[in-house]
């Protein structure tokens, strides 16, 4: 998964999302949504049934992912 983006310093850049711990691939079309303290979400199931969510904080956390099926105790 690539992120692509635009800065006023550099214009248009592309960034590797996860380089380690890449997580299962979605099947079907994933949702984009933007939380509310301004995160990316992109969220799919995978081929097990499991919700995932691939998000990014403007904290400079960077990208991770997290299986929320998992999380609600699934």
């Amino acid at each position: 998964v690539v992120s692509y983006w635009w800065g006023k310093r550099h214009g248009w850049e592309a960034t590797p999302v996860i380089e380690d711990g890449d997580p299962p691939r979605l099947v079907g079309a994933p949702s984009y949504f933007v939380g509310r303290h301004g995160g990316q979400h992109v969220a799919g199931v995978d081929a097990d049934g499991h919700v995932l969510d691939l998000y990014w904080r403007p904290n400079g956390e960077g990208w991770r992912w997290r299986d929320l099926t998992v999380v609600a105790g699934g």
